[in-house]
């Protein structure tokens, strides 16, 4: 292993002080809503000047929170060393509780500055929507404790709406604002009437899969749909027909399309419902273990417009918005939010969302300047492939610029010179035994340290 040599003295260079722009103020607070100031005070999350000395500075403090790993003892500490505030880890606390509201309202305001008209093609007239939702851990608490719910645009590829509820709200439709032309990839904890009567009094389009139990459809004549004789039937592994659907007075068209699975995906689903169902104490019916071998999918798309294999392929698109979920919860450590009260784990979730708007401004800008697809390129006789640009490594470097730029640099010099004021947050008191504290003590200078190694014989023997 690596040692330190103690036989020659390198000399130690200084810092100087940064001569560089703050790019906070630079890069960042143009890039935020000009009424910013006007709603911090309205919201009272900035109620005077006392411990800030704008909003911005509340904002960036909250940013660093949500983009660091450490607690609020660092923001203490970074708050001096910047000069951004002078407060303690209690006092901090209480300004993310306190511009919780703040917080919801700048999500707002960024959600609908990354909400670009971008059309697919002249069969949707809307956009298309990837909507899922994720469960949230909260220490304290058993299990998830909270679910966010979020709307991801497909072809801007940025999130379009979010709303967060606790673990009691289940996923539904109502949670987002549709608009007429819209479509919508759902999952199957979304496969219910009440999701197509919704989606119908908007004039969206649906894509969803669904289980004939707790979703029964009808023929033309209102008798109930046998699905299970219609897939026993020899035929096509790729099918269709149309159905109906019937929902608090409401009825409505929709057209089923079906596809065999092959065998290494049934014997997946047929393995994952034996897991459920022995979880839940329950037996597997016959009828569900034939349904495992089937993908079944509910949509309102027309079918002149969109045959059943292109509804079969824009369905695996939705897999995006499980990728999305999964960067935020490595990327930003979103999956455990770092609260023991329900209004600081809100605070807290706002705070990171709104750290990922931001980055979300710099991650479409860099994909802007990549080539998204280039020209097939034959690799030696090989396979033709193509230049993709990674969504995974742009997001790490554009949630890096956002912690560099909220975080900004400080010297050595500028550490010992505010040593007094940082003492609070590096020294803590304690009636605990602290063993580092004792055993540094006890070898630099156990006499007269008073901790309780105190009574040591002087020979140095120890009788543990």
């Amino acid at each position: 292993m690596p040692v330190r040599s103690h036989h020659t003295r390198s000399s130690i260079r200084r810092q100087s002080p940064p001569t560089a722009p703050d790019s906070w103020i630079s890069e960042v607070v143009p890039r935020l809503p000009s009424d910013l100031d006007q709603q911090a005070r309205q919201l009272q999350a900035f109620q005077r000047a006392r411990a800030f000395a704008c909003p911005a500075d509340l904002l960036r403090g909250l940013l660093l929170y949500a983009l660091s790993p450490f607690g609020f003892r660092f923001l203490g500490a970074w708050g001096v060393l910047t000069d951004v505030a002078d407060l303690s880890a209690a006092g901090w606390h209480d300004a993310l509780i306190r511009s919780s509201a703040f917080l919801l309202w700048l999500i707002g305001e960024l959600l609908v500055a990354n909400d670009r008209p971008v059309f697919i093609t002249q069969r949707i007239r809307g956009r298309v929507w990837l909507v899922d939702a994720s469960m949230l851990g909260q220490p304290g608490q058993s299990g998830d404790a909270w679910r966010l719910h979020m709307a991801f645009d497909l072809i801007a590829g940025q999130i379009g709406q979010v709303h967060l509820s606790d673990r009691h709200t289940g996923e539904r439709l109502a949670h987002f604002q549709l608009q007429p032309g819209d479509l919508v990839l759902l999952d199957a904890g979304y496969g219910y009437r009440a999701t197509l009567a919704t989606a119908q009094a908007v004039g969206a389009a649906v894509l969803v899969p669904f289980t004939p139990s707790t979703c029964p459809l009808q023929d033309g004549w209102g008798r109930a749909l046998d699905l299970l004789a219609w897939l026993r039937q020899e035929g096509s592994p790729i099918r269709q027909r149309t159905a109906w659907w019937t929902s608090a007075g409401q009825r409505g068209q929709v057209r089923l399309v079906a596809k065999r699975r092959a065998e290494h995906q049934r014997q997946a689903a047929e393995r994952k419902l034996r897991r459920k169902a022995h979880q839940h104490g329950r037996a597997v019916s016959t009828s569900a273990l034939f349904l495992c071998g089937w993908l079944l999918l509910l949509t309102t798309l027309d079918a002149t417009a969109w045959a059943a294999t292109e509804v079969l392929w824009l369905y695996r698109a939705r897999w995006q918005v499980e990728l999305l979920f999964k960067r935020m919860k490595q990327l930003l450590r979103l999956g455990r939010v770092r609260a023991t009260s329900a209004a600081g784990a809100t605070a807290s979730i706002r705070a990171l969302l709104v750290a990922w708007l931001l980055q979300e401004q710099v991650s479409t800008a860099l994909r802007g300047l990549l080539p998204c697809l280039s020209a097939p390129v034959a690799m030696g006789g090989e396979a033709e492939t193509r230049a993709v640009v990674s969504t995974w490594t742009v997001t790490v470097m554009s949630l890096e610029t956002l912690r560099q730029q909220v975080v900004g640099t400080w010297t050595d010099v500028r550490v010992r010179a505010c040593l007094p004021r940082l003492r609070r947050f590096l020294v803590s008191r304690s009636r605990r035994p602290h063993q580092e504290t004792e055993v540094r003590a006890f070898l630099t200078g156990w006499p007269n340290s008073g901790s309780r190694f105190s009574d040591v014989p002087h020979d140095g023997r120890i009788d543990w």
